[in-house]
């Protein structure tokens, strides 16, 4: 076959029909990669290397180099034989006329340069070949003119504007022409790809999406489908994606806990002045714990939400996996602003995985500690006689009954013990209020002392009651002592630390133990049961020639709040009666205890609010 006449200048053809054009690069190369790199004008920057060229399918270069913009500028059939001269030339099918090389050039495949000249006006023919100076139609290879048409997609939803909440489930719908059978779906933000929806989708249809809770709240996000084969896409206008929009560290202070602790569970309480209750879902659904700051840990940390309450204060439960004092401080995150339809995974079992709950008949003393403590309404919780108990919980719930009487010191004992009479009626025993003396019935007689008050009332401590003085008939043990320390105390059953009452029955008979004490420590308590503290009652002689005994002293109740007590129950703390007979004067009743209630600190675990702040996109 005779050479076509010219030569190509660095690698390109050139004429005046055409803008200069490299030949595609690869087979792999899409039309949609080939007309971005064309221009308004006519053909773009192509590149194939010869040794690819002749096992590429003629086809796939054809509908590249054939697209629309190249077409418009040469005409089908012009285009065609522009493209064939090529393969014809890259290829080595023709022979090298003017045998200069272009080594300079890093795409060329070191043969001669022929440059391809249409003649002016000349109209290809209709059966698709192309005549060429010195070439006659006979000579060059039969080319059908390209009629494939460009491949369309089109995403008809989202329709751009929409703003879809993480965890809802939206809908996309998209077309796409012939060839194409089956598209990709991609999420894009920005320009940048963030994942791959789904494949294998029909050329047309409609797919359901659940939108990932993790995804970065933004404006920008756009769906994208994808014919795999051509590369061709369909781009969506931009929409919006809600999420969690802020977040705020949490500091948890452990400095001072007296060791380290494990999956244990702190309070984290939100008021209108710490919280802007409106950047929150109305129910608090959207409350999400973290160890990051990046929405790709967003619920790695469980809680519980045991009040909302927008218009005052609510209290969550977090469960931490250590609580290590020498680490001085532990900082979390709250994530919160979805107003979509989410559920809470807020669960009490989950925050609160070590709860113990007393049921039936125990008998403690000393120092308990648990995570959450919950006295059943049918259980009973003696206390050891003659020894205090201590519980300190996160959460404490007495629904039962502590039965502290009679627990306290032993008749005749203690710093308020009553005093013992000559003739007459033993003392009742005293600690918040004083006891009663013995009743007496002649002259001589010396009646048994009072037992005097002792401790402070509104100090932070407490103690057990004292015994009432003992005569014949023995005097009564004073009120056990019980200490409740806790984020949260519920008391909606019986805390009763009450003296005992002397047996009586005797001719000198014994006073009345005073009662004991309670003192409550925590941040928010409620009481709507009965806290009692009462002096027992003096000895009853059986004739009026036997001395009653003094009824004790009542004892004392403390509640240290840091946050609200909410009292709507009964507190107790009066003395007991005195003992029956005695000529001259009965056993005196009791003097009544002390109660005190005041606002003041006391947690082991303090939770700092930081600053509120956008999520971060990256762990």
């Amino acid at each position: 076959m005779p050479p076509v006449a010219g030569h190509r200048t660095a690698g390109r053809f050139s004429g005046s029909l055409y803008q200069p054009v490299w030949l595609i690069s690869s087979p792999t190369k899409s039309a949609r990669q080939l007309r971005s790199r064309l221009g308004p004008e006519a053909v773009g920057k192509l590149l194939i290397p010869p040794a690819e060229f002749p096992s590429a399918p003629a086809t796939r270069y054809t509908r590249a180099m054939l697209c629309s913009p190249f077409r418009a500028r040469l005409g089908s059939a012009k285009a065609a034989a522009l493209f064939w001269a090529s393969l014809f030339v890259l290829s080595g099918l023709g022979a090298c006329a003017a045998g200069k090389s272009n080594t300079g050039d890093p795409h060329h495949d070191g043969a001669a340069d022929h440059r391809l000249t249409f003649k002016d006006g000349q109209t290809p023919p209709g059966d698709g070949q192309t005549s060429r100076e010195g070439v006659t139609p006979s000579d060059g290879p039969s080319i059908k003119p390209d009629t494939t048409q460009p491949i369309v997609v089109i995403v008809s939803e989202p329709k751009g504007g929409e703003s879809w909440v993480a965890g809802s489930t939206q809908r996309i719908r998209w077309t796409a022409s012939a060839p194409v059978s089956a598209v990709e779906l991609e999420l894009h933000k920005g320009g940048q790809f963030v994942a791959t929806l789904a494949t294998g989708q029909p050329a047309g249809g409609q797919w359901s999406w659940t939108i990932s809770e993790v995804l970065v709240a933004g404006d920008d996000y756009t769906i994208v489908v994808v014919d795999p084969q051509s590369s061709e896409t369909g781009t969506s206008p931009a929409f919006s994606i809600l999420n969690w929009r802020y977040r705020r560290p949490l500091t948890v202070d452990t400095s001072a806990l007296p060791q380290t602790l494990t999956t244990y569970p702190v309070a984290v309480r939100l008021t209108p002045q710490t919280f802007d209750y409106s950047h929150a879902r109305a129910d608090g659904a959207d409350l999400r714990f973290s160890t990051k700051k990046s929405l790709a840990a967003l619920d790695d940390l469980d809680f519980w939400i045991e009040r909302w309450d927008p218009s005052g204060e609510s209290l969550i439960w977090v469960n931490l996996p250590t609580l290590d004092p020498g680490a001085k401080t532990v900082e979390i995150q709250l994530f919160y602003g979805n107003s979509g339809v989410i559920t809470s995974p807020s669960s009490e079992a989950k925050a609160f995985p070590q709860k113990t709950v007393q049921m039936g008949a125990k008998t403690l003393d000393g120092v308990q500690t648990y995570a959450w403590f919950q006295l059943s309404k049918t259980a009973t919780l003696s206390i050891t006689t003659g020894k205090s108990l201590r519980i300190e919980a996160q959460r404490i719930v007495i629904d039962g009954m502590v039965d502290g009487d009679g627990a306290g010191h032993a008749a005749d004992s203690g710093p308020g013990a009553g005093g013992v009479g000559i003739n007459a009626g033993g003392g009742g025993g005293g600690y918040g209020g004083a006891g009663g003396r013995g009743g007496y019935d002649g002259t001589g007689d010396t009646r048994g002392a009072a037992g005097l008050t002792n401790g402070q009332p509104a100090s932070a401590s407490i103690a057990m009651g004292s015994g009432g003085g003992g005569q014949a008939s023995g005097g009564g043990a004073g009120g056990g002592a019980l200490i409740l320390v806790g984020e949260e105390i519920v008391i909606r059953g019986t805390v009763s630390v009450d003296g005992a009452n002397s047996p009586g029955g005797a001719g000198t008979n014994g006073g009345g133990g005073s009662g004991g004490g309670v003192l409550i420590l925590g941040y928010h308590v409620e009481l709507s049961g009965t806290i009692r503290a009462r002096g027992g009652a003096g000895g009853n002689g059986t004739s009026t020639l036997n001395d009653g005994g003094g009824g004790g002293g009542g004892g004392r109740i403390k509640v240290f709040h840091e946050g609200n007590y909410l009292k709507s129950g009964v507190v107790q703390v009066t003395g007991g009666a005195g003992g029956r007979y005695g000529d001259q004067h009965h056993g005196e009743a009791g003097k009544m205890g002390t109660t005190h209630a005041s606002s003041a600190p006391y947690r082991r675990l303090t939770v700092t609010l930081g600053a509120e702040a956008a999520p971060e996109v990256t762990p």
